[in-house]
């Protein structure tokens, strides 16, 4: 958006931008419907406490949830759940109730803070503990109500059990806690094993603690002439904010690795068995290898008779061998002889290649003359491309400077208006629908708009002008109700600026003149485009090709020559190369029919060295054959037994394995214990939000508590009458909340403090 009116003036591109986003929003807009409402963001938080009165026994009697809103400047509350009653502890407005939604509307006066009683047993049903109180009286179960003013040693049984109704996060991040209040002046003895004992003064309390997920019983003893009892106080919710569990993350991760670690010792540890499973299958049947490895040796000696008489025939074949190696060095100096003449007609082919390569050299330089007389021809046909590209590039120019003009009027001016127009439409649509007439104010005010240009082939030619003349000024006031207040109201709703409202309604005040200017440039825009049309018709490409054509076909001529030249060069170069090659190749060959001549009496010496050598180990082999034998059939022998005694050591490896299994069960089953088979503690998340305990769409809690109090165990006061007693109110929710908590203060203080 532009700020700047003189900018906004003087620079027809920003007209342009401006008019097309107006135009973008205001189709958006189209047809026009009311905007919707849009709020400040601000929600309430909650803190929901659920208070809930059991029998002795655990069963509940009576349930209701506490919700206190920090309404945060809002002046409504809407809460989820279902509900036997609803009941506003604040003030007196009346909720409004229907599909599992309660609302609230408190009006401009909300307070702060505000709070509502529910009645409703549900979220009991899914708390992650399961109760149940059992007594006993010296030993013997006994029912609850006997219990009062009785003497002697009580025992209460108090049990929690994982719930399965319960969400998976009420599951991992839940603790319980139960505590039981005595006057030392009322009891003989107080006994709780692994329970948390606190004394304040003469009041006891004894608290017990359940981890998230875990299954425990505990036993309260209390030694008593005359035994009453408060009932337990318990307390349920997470515990992951708190800030003594900041290190269970450490805790959690550091299991984590070690379990990583743990199930890579036992893969390596598998790995390790089935090696040597399988090294002790190898070892077997290396052991059956060395007895087939004896077998053949068996063979061997049995066969040692037919050896002999091969290696006889074999050196009476060598012997024939050197006899016939006598005339090879005669057939090798021949050879050699016949290499010397092929080297002289090589030299001869030489020479006649060179006489060539010298005629070839005289026809390349007339087809050099023939080139040149070309290259003038060329030039000039070279100046008249470059006419014509000059002439296309300022074609070019024209035609860029008539699709911006073009544009210019279609879419700033004429876009502009379009739009207008429609939203002309929807204010008229408005406008009769609430039983209004129409208000069109007309050119009211001083506004104009001034469109000029200027049309050129380049800075020195005189142009084309094109002008509707109009001028910005200050925005006028329009006649409340009439199309153009309306259109000012939406259009600064929308973000725009003065200048860019001012600019739209002059086009609208002005629309015929301005639309009849931008017709008129139009039409100097169709001219442009003949002039161009006229400009492509001389084809002045196609002389240039002509020109082009002929030149090229005389320089092509003399550079094929020069490619015959060049070829017929390379051609002979390479001839050259070969004999000068055959020629340093012969003398070596020479050499080395003459060294093949030599070799041939070495080959025929050492034949005959090599038969003495087989006739001398033929001999030492038939002198030490029974001896040889004889060790070979030992040694294998006992190599195979080895082996097989090896392979009979590592049966012990299923032994092996079956005891790293019973390590791993026993570790896994360790570490399932305290993810969700005896507790869940590793299964805590610390950083956890609160569910709310009514409904999942309640997505704003600040906190969630839940209180139980199971039911006193007392003598039963006699009723009396005093006077206006029947003029008395009925204590509401919070005095009964009160009440309670002032029971539970000695253990809350101890509990907090310790």
């Amino acid at each position: 958006m532009y700020t700047d009116k003189k900018r906004f003036k003087k620079n027809p591109a920003g007209k342009k931008w401006s008019a097309l986003a107006l135009g973008a929003i205001l189709a958006l807009e189209l047809p026009f419907v009311a905007a919707a409402e849009v709020t400040s963001g601000v929600r309430p938080t909650v803190d929901e406490a659920y208070y809930v009165t059991l029998d002795s026994y655990g069963n509940p009697t009576d349930a209701a949830v506490v919700k206190s809103y920090a309404l945060n400047g809002a002046n409504e509350v809407v809460d989820y759940g279902s509900y036997d009653s609803v009941e506003n502890l604040t003030n007196g407005i009346k909720p409004e109730i229907s599909d599992g939604k309660v609302r609230f509307s408190l009006g401009e006066n909300a307070p702060s803070h505000f709070y509502f009683e529910g009645k409703t047993r549900a979220p009991f049903e899914t708390l992650p503990f399961i109760l149940s109180i059992q007594y006993r009286l010296n030993g013997v179960p006994v029912e609850a109500e006997k219990l009062a003013g009785e003497k002697g040693v009580v025992e209460i049984h108090i049990r929690a059990v994982p719930n399965p109704a319960s969400s998976e996060y009420q599951k991992n991040n839940w603790f319980l806690t139960a505590a039981a209040v005595f006057n030392q002046n009322d009891i003989l003895s107080l006994s709780a094993p692994d329970a948390q004992i606190q004394t304040v003064g003469n009041i006891k309390t004894a608290v017990f603690f359940w981890l998230p997920g875990e299954e425990k019983e505990y036993v309260l003893s209390v030694g008593s002439e005359d035994f009453s009892f408060n009932g337990f106080t318990f307390l349920l919710g997470p515990m992951n904010a708190a800030g003594r569990l900041t290190d269970l993350k450490d805790l959690q991760d550091s299991k984590r690795n070690i379990e990583d670690s743990w199930k890579q010792l036992t893969a390596a540890g598998d790995q390790l068995y089935g090696a040597m499973q399988g090294m002790q299958g190898k070892l077997g049947q290396a052991a059956d290898g060395l007895d087939g490895l004896n077998r053949v040796q068996k063979n061997i000696q049995s066969r040692e008779s037919e050896f002999y008489g091969n290696l006889d025939a074999f050196l009476g074949n060598m012997d024939a061998l050197t006899a016939d190696l006598g005339p090879v060095g005669a057939h090798m100096d021949a050879a050699d002889r016949h290499i010397g003449e092929l080297e002289q007609n090589l030299g001869e082919l030489n020479r006649n290649l060179l006489s060539l390569k010298q005629h070839l050299k005289e026809s390349e330089s007339t087809l050099t003359s023939l080139r040149d007389n070309t290259e003038s021809l060329q030039d000039a046909s070279d100046d008249l491309d470059r006419d014509s590209r000059a002439i296309q590039s300022d074609l070019k120019a024209i035609r860029e400077l008539r699709a911006n003009g073009k544009k210019t009027a279609e879419q700033t001016v004429g876009g502009t208006l379009a739009q207008m127009g429609a939203l002309y439409q929807a204010y008229a649509q408005y406008m009769q629908a609430h039983g209004l007439q129409p208000v069109d104010a007309g050119n009211r005010g001083a506004n104009r708009v001034q469109v000029s240009g200027r049309l050129a082939t380049d800075s020195d030619a005189s142009g084309i002008d094109y002008r509707a003349d109009a001028e910005i000024s200050a925005a006028p006031q329009y006649p409340q109700g009439s199309f153009q207040d309306f259109a000012s109201r939406k259009l600064a709703s929308l973000g725009y600026s003065d200048e860019q409202i001012a600019y739209a309604l002059t086009l609208w005040n002005r629309r015929a003149e301005v639309q009849a200017a931008a017709t008129q440039a139009n039409d100097i825009y169709g001219k442009v485009d003949a002039l161009g049309d006229d400009l492509d018709a001389l084809h002045l490409s196609s002389l240039y090709d002509a020109l082009y054509g002929s030149a090229s076909t005389g320089t092509r001529a003399a550079a094929d020559a020069g490619a015959l030249s060049g070829d017929l060069q390379q051609s002979i170069s390479a001839l050259n190369r070969l004999y000068e090659t055959t020629d340093s190749y012969l003398p070596e060959l020479q050499d080395s029919l003459r060294d093949a001549a030599a070799l041939s009496e070495h080959l025929r010496d050492g034949s005959a060295r090599l038969t003495a050598l087989l006739r001398t180990t033929r001999d030492i082999l038939q002198s030490n054959s029974a001896a040889f034998h004889g060790n070979a059939d030992l040694s294998l022998g006992a190599t195979a037994s080895i082996l097989r005694q090896s392979a009979s050591a590592l049966d012990s490896t299923d032994a092996l394995h079956q005891a790293s299994e019973s390590i791993r069960s026993l570790v896994e089953n360790q570490w399932d214990e305290n993810t969700g088979e005896k507790t869940r503690l590793f299964s805590l998340d610390v950083n956890a939000a609160p569910e709310s305990l009514t409904a999942s769409e309640n997505d704003n809690v600040s906190s969630v508590s839940v209180m139980l109090r199971s039911a006193e165990i007392k003598k039963t006061e006699p009723k009396t009458q005093v006077k206006g007693a029947q003029n008395e109110k009925k204590p509401g929710l919070m005095a009964r909340i009160g009440k309670m908590f002032a029971d539970i203060l000695a253990f809350l203080t101890a509990w907090m403090h310790r």
